[in-house]
């Protein structure tokens, strides 16, 4: 295995002590080639070193990692962002795939976090720049809407997809399949549960444990003991028995 640069951005000296300590843990394959604690230092040292990761705070002492990003986001590989507030731009950050971590950081997860980056240092089909861009798109205050496009971790990519592209979404144990408006499937690796809390509730409603709907796409609804839902393709799905009222409703109010 070669060896993994991996950059800090970190202005909290007990947070940056832990996340330095967790990396030692991983072995000599990992090396942290530089540490960092403002957005300019910072710029210079990610076009030097170029890494194959970068973890960082959000908040940083004269801005944001996204001050950053601007400047050197083409020498970045993969990411991995902190923060201490869980507000909405923790949606967006959702949204692109890319792992993020709540403070106080548990080791774990960054080591968790830490492997995935590696898993995906070969098969990062999504140009960085326009996963940059996508995310400080949603990470602006003048952008209140914070259900837009959605990035849908693949296997072999990340698609950019538009939430009023999804017809429905099921559930295949711990894997989440997208159907798609133009007859596309697409299989993610995250749960129906974790894409439950980022689309749309305006628009999308769980009437199955195993099914999320796109009710702009709901073709007929029929009533009865055990109610379905057509959609928009001809595919019909059925609608758990105890959902049906809440679903009825939900329907009326649109």
């Amino acid at each position: 295995m070669k060896t993994i640069n991996i950059s800090l951005i970190e202005d909290e000296p007990q947070s940056l002590s832990l996340i330095k300590d967790a990396i030692q843990t991983l072995g000599r394959n990992y090396s942290i080639v530089s540490a960092t604690g403002n957005v300019q230092d910072s710029v210079v040292e990610i076009q030097q070193c170029k890494p194959d990761i970068l973890i960082s705070d959000i908040q940083l002492q004269d801005g944001t990692v996204f001050d950053v990003l601007e400047k050197a986001g083409p020498f970045i590989k993969t990411l991995v962002l902190i923060t201490a507030y869980d507000h909405y731009a923790i949606r967006a950050i959702k949204y692109s795939a890319i792992d993020y971590l709540l403070k106080p950081v548990n080791t774990q997860e960054l080591k968790q976090a830490i492997e995935k980056c590696v898993q995906q240092l070969d098969s990062f089909h999504l140009n960085t720049v326009s996963q940059i861009n996508f995310l400080q798109s949603r990470n602006e205050p003048k952008n209140q809407n914070a259900y837009g496009d959605i990035l849908i971790n693949s296997e072999n990519a990340i698609h950019v997809i538009r939430q009023n592209e999804v017809l429905y979404c099921k559930a295949d144990r711990n894997y989440t399949e997208f159907y798609l408006q133009d007859g596309r499937v697409i299989i993610s690796s995250r749960t129906l549960l974790f894409y439950e809390q980022l689309l749309d509730p305006a628009t999308f409603f769980r009437v199955h444990l195993s099914f999320i709907i796109n009710t702009a796409h709901v073709k007929t609804f029929v009533k009865g003991r055990t109610g379905s839902v057509v959609m928009s393709n001809g595919y019909e799905i059925d609608v758990a028995s105890r959902r049906m009222a809440l679903f009825a409703s939900f329907l009326k109010s649109r």
